[in-house]
């Protein structure tokens, strides 16, 4: 759960705890003294803090709808042992926030990002500059992984920007793609979060590393299981071909469906969307419409 979610929610509890007692020993002087009308009037404030405490949300119903190990289990049916994996959806909230603005403004950041990725895998610092609207939004972007350290120095020259490249392998797995896997964490934490409620039971399986008993070792990006069913998450920004026909092999020693079997790619493509459905037998999914296809996805297994 977010950290950020975990503090409200105790701030919340922690209030109307305190104005519950409070309220309760008004209530045992009263008893004690016998009511007047001013008494009765204190009374009506009983109702409203049972309001209060009914909109806090319970931390621990999300614990209690987690079926751990689920996962792991199934993949052992399946013939697969789990070498590897994060049983968690937390993610580096720095991180996260560079992440999402990447997704909601990616095609102004587009030209940008590519000479980024460029220029991190040839550890080569760079200039750039562009002379659209774009260059507020880009630059509010490299702020954001300068505070990250995911690039080393930024330095705005008004007209351009000059980017000193980290030299660090954690910029060098977001900027080639780790960043989708991040988003697709918290969209789904998002999802869970906000319908918790209608949720049976789930599990999470994520940088899932597999091995069969040939002792050919996969990796699968996030595994979700929900009320019972499973589904498999890969997230793709570089070089997709060669992806297709390893996907349709783990698509079908999972034993999954086309409903069940998910692409993440950057950005929405007509041609990427019938090459995965066609030659890996998945859906496709778009970083820029992650949240509404995630809640389309998932809303179909909980009604």
């Amino acid at each position: 759960m977010d950290y950020r979610i975990q503090v409200k929610m105790k701030t919340a509890l922690a209030d109307t705890l305190a104005q519950l007692k409070n309220t309760i020993q008004r209530l045992n002087d009263l008893v004690e003294s016998g009511l007047g009308q001013a008494d009765i009037e204190a009374l009506k404030e009983i109702p409203i803090l049972v309001k209060a405490l009914d909109k806090i949300d319970d931390p621990y119903q999300a614990r209690a709808k987690y079926r751990k190990g689920f996962l792991k289990d199934w993949l052992a049916q399946k013939g697969f042992y789990t070498a590897r994996a994060a049983e968690t959806l937390k993610v580096d909230e720095k991180l996260l926030k560079a992440a999402d603005y990447l997704a909601h403004n990616y095609f102004k950041l587009d030209n940008f990002f590519t000479e980024l990725k460029w220029k991190q895998n040839i550890r080569r610092n760079f200039n750039f500059s562009d002379d659209s609207t774009a260059m507020p939004v880009i630059l509010e972007w490299a702020t954001m992984l300068q505070d990250s350290e995911l690039i080393e120095m930024l330095i705005n020259k008004q007209t351009s920007l000059y980017i000193d490249i980290a030299e660090l392998a954690k910029a060098t797995s977001f900027i080639n793609g780790y960043w989708l896997e991040i988003l697709l964490r918290s969209r789904i934490s998002d999802w869970l979060r906000q319908n918790i409620d209608e949720v049976g039971s789930y599990d999470i399986l994520s940088q899932v590393h597999v091995s069969k008993s040939d002792g050919k070792v996969s990796e699968l990006d996030l595994l979700f299981m929900l009320n019972g069913k499973v589904f498999w998450f890969e997230c793709k920004s570089g070089e997709i071909g060669k992806y297709y026909a390893l996907f349709a092999s783990h698509r079908q020693m999972l034993g999954l469906k086309f409903s069940q079997a998910i692409a993440v790619v950057i950005e929405p493509n007509a041609q990427i969307a019938s090459n995965f459905r066609t030659r890996s037998g998945m859906q496709t999914f778009f970083s820029t419409d992650l949240k509404e296809q995630i809640e389309a996805l998932l809303k179909l297994k909980t009604e």
